[in-house]
This record gives structure tokens, sequence and C-alpha cells, in this order.
């Protein structure tokens, strides 16, 4: 199962994201703030399989939060946002090297769909 790094500045979102990974065996980090989410990712050995990030944030939009995730040479992981404006961002998001993309609102299926390639990924 697949270590993951939620980022959300909505408190409700951020736990019921961070649960149902909980359930399904994968072992969530839940975090409100995009400068919590950089120390965390800035001690090298912490390592996530995956980083599941909202856009809409203040002091630092998703996109640019992922732009200096993807800089960083020790991160390994994948990269998935979560947004109602994702159609809007395509573009942004495809250049900021995103290739998952979960559309709020989402039900926990599809947050379980979206998981199933980290599945098979060993913490």
């Amino acid at each position: 199962m697949a270590r993951v790094l939620i980022l959300d500045d909505e408190l409700e979102i951020l736990r019921l994201v961070a649960d149902e990974l909980r359930r399904n065996g994968h072992d969530p980090v839940a975090v409100r703030t995009p400068q919590l989410a950089l120390e965390i990712l800035n001690i090298p050995c912490n390592q996530f399989d995956l980083i599941l990030c909202d856009v809409v944030m203040p002091n630092k939009n998703g996109i640019d939060f992922v732009k200096e995730v993807q800089r960083m040479p020790w991160f390994e992981g994948e990269v998935a946002i979560m947004s109602s404006y994702a159609s809007m961002l395509n573009k942004e998001i495809n250049e900021a090297g995103v290739k998952h993309v979960l559309k709020k609102p989402f039900t926990v299926d599809g947050l379980m769909i979206m998981m199933v390639p980290f599945t098979t990924i060993a913490s």
C-alpha cells in the first residue's frame, strides 16, 4: 500500500480522505498548509508514494506547490491534484507534471479508483 501526503485546507475533506485511505490500508499523512507539507517533504528520509494536493489554498496554490515539490531531487513519488477547477486548469496541471486528477466533488469510490495504481506499492 502507499504512503500518501494529503494537502487540503478544508479540514472535512482532509479528514475524509485520510480516514478512507487508512481504512483501505494506505499510510496517510494529512496537513492543512503548503508550508507544513514542504517542511515534511524537505526531510529527505520522508518518502511518499503520492502527494494528493488541493489547488485552491491560502498563501500558495496547489500548482505552485507541485512545481516546488517537483524540484526536490529526493522526491520520487507522484502527485495528484484535487480540484473542482481541474478542467479550467488543464494546461497548468499538465505543465506541472501532474498525472492524476481527482475532480471535486468526488466520491469515496472515485478516490479508491484513483488509488488503484498505488495499491501494489510497498510502503
